[in-house]
């Protein structure tokens, strides 16, 4: 990742979150903490931070989350492999992550 400033054209390099190519998506979320997914195929997506006050990561490993469907009672444990879209809710309370596969999901991380 880098760091641009538009008025004196500088840019800072960041580091890397995780040793796996591509950088899908970031948001920012009430913490002030930059949240990101990076990983591709044959891989798994890794949800990460980027702290701005310390310039550290912390890789949150592989998303997983209960899934919630109508024709299942109760829920399933769901992994988050292929993902391609990363938003932030309006107040920054929540992440949320979308799929790019055929079983598709939506992901919601809540922030602390």
């Amino acid at each position: 990742m880098f760091k641009l400033n538009p008025a004196t054209g500088k840019v800072v390099n960041l580091g890397k979150p995780i040793m796996s190519p591509r950088l899908k998506g970031l948001a920012f979320g009430k913490d002030g903490k930059l949240y990101g997914v990076a990983g591709a195929l044959p891989g798994y997506a890794h949800l990460f931070t980027y702290d701005p006050s310390t310039g550290g990561y912390n890789d949150l490993g592989n998303p997983r989350f209960p899934l919630h469907a109508p024709e299942i009672s109760g829920e399933l444990p769901w992994r988050g492999f292929q993902i391609g879209t990363v938003a932030a809710s309006e107040k920054g309370t929540y992440i949320v992550l979308g799929e790019e596969e055929s079983l598709s999901q939506l992901m919601v991380f809540p922030v602390q």
